[in-house]
Formats: structure tokens, C-alpha cells, sequence
């Protein structure tokens, strides 16, 4: 039997508590259903709970099982597979966010009965799904800020254009962006900064040059130039990810690693990877060597990935849900100093949202936890004071890995971890918030379970890595 209720609001983090309360107080509202791409905060619930008689929090997480996101992700790979690469990433979203919109939309309906339903666009949120005569748009409550069209076309114009030139042994790299997440053994050779507005004219000089000479146009694959037939691999990119954003890739791209396992997930769909072990640094991990100084040092370091729309499999609530179990840790265990570090990008308008730093702050403020606090240090400052790293899935789990830190998988997201292919190998993981408990005091107890598993571990990899 349905539960007779109000309304059902769907929104994401752009919303602020003030816009919920004053929305239901002019609607009159005693019982609400909030549906959200994020996860509200225990004093962004305690807030609203203590002005709304009746209200019920649920994620898109919460309300969808991992075989149904992986059918999405399947589904729309499956849809779009004949999509030109240019416009591949922008339908895919689309694609998926209506999918996972329609499923959750399906799922509420079969548990409430709501008289309206308040429905915001963005962060994962599709309003079009939701439309219906009981549907009210209540976007134009929440404004944040999105850069325009003309912003984004002004800011290429007055950004520059950087050409490198790289060798590795008689055949010429010219790499098309920077090359600051691409680890190469040496430097290039050469290095222009081109006005962008100039890029139409300096990219048809590139096509002549390609037609003409046997210089290899590269680019790193989060740059992506069209021109480019020879992709740098940076980064982490798991094998056990879905197709996802590889269609904004011809067919006949060939991508550089620095080994095979570097490639695994282009090899998975079908791609060409090309090892270019003589250019590119091995990322070789180091074994913890002095665990009694890292034990000294009493913090424990939070490295926050970001989400966004670019696969079904991705929540921005995942996110959310390993920071409150992290201030719980906090809480639990006063002696030890706790940083949360955000992901740099996490605020931007496509990601988690502009509010995602503030929020968090909020929170944090909120628990007053005097050992409990936001960074403001770089990551190798945060990376090289902290005892113990901590991160769901994020390149920085394997900084930590190369810089013999001590560190541990959090996958408290009740499905697969991203992390798999370095579980392979042993490194350590924990899944639910008991288990991280157990696994940092611990470490600080006595560190020799983690450093021993850590160690066994990068012997593992390295003995791959090598060959």
C-alpha cells in the first residue's frame, strides 16, 4: 500500500535547507518524500526534521541496485554505439541520467502517493522525467552559478594552446596540451604556449604537418583534440569500469601506457594500447619502511574522489556517505587527528556542485570535533603529515602507494570497488564503516596487519610491473 504524503521533492546538492524549509512553509507541507542525487548531511537532516513534521530522506542510491546501474550503463552503451565520438560523452550523460530518473521515479511511485511533486534540473537530476500534471518546477528557486556558452568560447580564446615536442628513439611526439599528469622519463624537447585564438589556424597547419611528416599527434586522454590519433594513458582508469566516456574515441586511436595493466580497461573494449615503456615511468610503488615514525604522527587523511554523471555506476552520494562515516571515526577516537581533503574539482558546475565545499564545511562546523577538520595544505603536505591515507577509488591511493605510505581502500558504497584491480594484488579494503574502524585504531595499536598486507602487496605489483 502506498503512503499518503504531500509532497515528493527531487533535488540535488544545489539546494539549500532555507530553499526546502521556505518551500514547504509557503506550500503548507507537513509530510515530504525528499529524493536526491546526493546525501544530505546529519545537520542538513536535523535541520529540516526539526521544522517538518514528517520527512523522509532517499538517494538515488539508496533506491537502485548495482545490476540495475550496470544495466544502464550497458543499455546506453548499447544505444549509442554508432554515436560519432564528438558527441558521444554529452548523449551518454543525457542517456543515463534519463534512464536512472525513470527507475527511481518508477520506485518512489510504487511506495508514495504525493499530491505534487517539486522537481529541480541538474546534478544528475532530469526534469523532463519527472513531469506530470503534479510536477512543479521549483528551478528558478535555486540558481547556481553555470558558466554560459560565450564564457566558456571567450575563455579558450584568451587561454593558450601548449605544443611539446617528446622523443623515444627515432619517432617524434608532438603532444597536444599539458603534459602535467603524463609521467614521462625525460623532458620534452621543446615547449610553445600558442594564443587560443589562433587554434583554428595553428590546428590547420597541424593536419598539413600530419599529412606530410611521420610525427605522432598525442594528446592525454583527458585533453582529447580530435586531431590527435595517439592518446596518453593518465591517471586511474579501472578495468572494471563501464565503456562510459572511451566513445569520445575513434576506433582507430591507439593509446600509450607505460605497461599493460596500465591499459586494461582500453584492451577490455576493443582498443589499441601501445606500450611506450622507454618514455613513460613505470609506476613503481614503495614498501612502508618506517611504520613506528608514521604511527607518530596521529593523522588520518581523507582523499575525497569526485562524481559526476559520466556512468551509472557513479554516485555523488558514495562520496558523501564515506565523509559521515569519517567524522564518525573522528568522533570515536579523539586522539588521532582527522582531515578531510576534497577533491580540487568537486565544486565545479558538471561534478558534485558549487555547494559541495560549503556543505561540508557546514558539517563539520556543525559536529564540533576538535580533531576534526577541513585541509587547507597541498597533497604531498596532507599526504607526507598523515600517518594513514584513506580513499574509496582516486589516483592519489597510488601516490600514496609509490610514496611508501600507509594507506586504505574504503568502498562503503555496497557495490563493486573501483579499486578492484589493486585488490588483486592484496592491498587492503575495508566495506563497511566497522570495518574502517577496526582497521584504523588498529593500525595505531599496532601497525604491523596493515603494513604487512601493504608490503605483501607491492611486492605483488612491483614483481608485475617489472615482468
Amino acid at each position: 500500500m502506498k503512503l499518503q504524503i504531500d509532497a515528493i521533492i527531487v533535488c540535488n546538492a544545489e539546494v539549500s535547507m532555507s530553499n526546502i524549509l521556505s518551500l514547504a512553509k509557503k506550500q503548507k507541507l507537513n509530510s515530504i518524500a525528499i529524493i536526491s542525487t546526493h546525501l544530505f548531511y546529519p545537520n542538513e537532516k536535523s535541520f529540516l526534521q526539526e521544522q517538518i513534521e514528517n520527512i523522509k530522506f532517499l538517494s538515488f542510491a539508496d533506491l537502485l541496485h548495482e545490476t540495475e546501474m550496470n544495466f544502464i550503463d550497458n543499455k546506453a552503451h548499447q544505444e549509442l554505439i554508432n554515436v560519432p565520438p564528438i558527441f558521444y560523452v554529452q548523449k551518454y550523460e543525457s542517456l543515463i541520467n534519463r534512464l536512472k530518473n525513470e527507475l527511481v521515479r518508477q520506485k518512489v511511485e510504487e511506495s508514495y502517493q504525493a499530491q505534487v511533486i517539486f522537481c529541480l534540473q541538474g546534478l544528475g537530476i532530469e526534469r523532463a522525467v519527472w513531469n506530470s500534471p503534479q510536477t512543479k518546477d521549483i528551478s528558478d528557486q535555486i540558481k547556481p552559478r553555470v558558466t554560459s556558452l560565450w564564457e566558456r568560447i571567450i575563455s579558450k580564446l584568451r587561454s593558450s594552446i601548449q605544443l611539446s615536442l617528446y622523443r623515444d628513439g627515432n619517432l617524434s611526439f608532438i603532444l597536444l596540451g599539458t603534459a602535467k599528469r603524463i609521467k614521462f622519463q625525460r623532458g620534452a624537447r621543446f615547449t610553445l604556449n600558442l594564443p587560443g585564438m589562433l587554434s583554428p589556424v595553428f590546428f590547420s597547419l597541424l593536419k598539413l604537418i600530419k599529412k606530410l611528416t611521420k610525427l605522432r599527434l598525442c594528446c592525454s586522454i583527458h585533453d582529447r583534440y580530435p586531431l590527435a590519433d595517439y592518446v596518453f594513458i593518465d591517471g586511474y582508469h579501472p578495468s572494471n569500469y563501464p565503456f562510459s566516456y572511451l566513445g569520445s574515441f575513434r576506433g582507430d586511436i591507439t593509446f600509450l601506457a607505460a605497461n599493460e595493466f596500465q591499459g586494461k580497461w582500453f584492451t577490455k573494449y576493443g582498443f589499441k594500447v601501445e606500450i611506450r615503456d622507454s618514455m613513460l615511468i613505470q609506476p613503481i610503488f614503495r614498501e612502508i619502511n618506517n611504520p613506528i615514525r608514521e604511527v607518530q604522527k596521529k593523522r588520518v587523511l581523507l582523499l575525497l574522489n569526485h562524481a559526476g554523471d559520466w556512468a551509472a555506476i557513479i554516485n555523488r552520494s558514495d562520496t558523501e556517505r564515506l565523509i559521515i562515516a569519517f567524522c564518525e571515526l573522528a568522533e570515536l577516537i579523539p586522539d588521532l587527528e582527522f582531515v578531510v581533503r576534497p577533491h580540487p574539482t568537486s565544486i565545479h558546475f558538471r561534478h558534485e556542485g558549487s555547494k559541495t565545499i560549503q556543505r561540508l564545511r557546514d558539517y563539520i562546523e556543525w559536529l564540533g570535533i576538535r580533531n576534526l577538520k577541513l585541509s587547507n595544505s597541498s597533497l604531498d603536505e596532507d599526504i607526507e603529515a598523515a600517518s594513514l591515507a584513506i580513499s574509496e577509488y582516486s589516483l592519489t591511493l597510488i601516490d600514496c602507494y609509490q610514496k611508501g605510505k600507509p594507506a586504505l581502500i574504503a568502498n562503503l558504497t555496497g557495490r563493486r570497488s573501483l579499486m578492484e584491480d589493486y585488490q588483486t594484488f592484496g592491498f587492503y579494503q575495508v566495506e563497511t564503516k566497522q570495518e574502517m574502524t577496526e582497521a584504523v585504531s588498529g593500525f595505531f595499536f599496532s601497525p604491523d596487519k596493515l603494513v604487512n598486507i601493504q608490503n605483501r602487496a607491492i611486492h605483488r605489483y612491483n614483481e608485475m610491473i617489472s615482468g
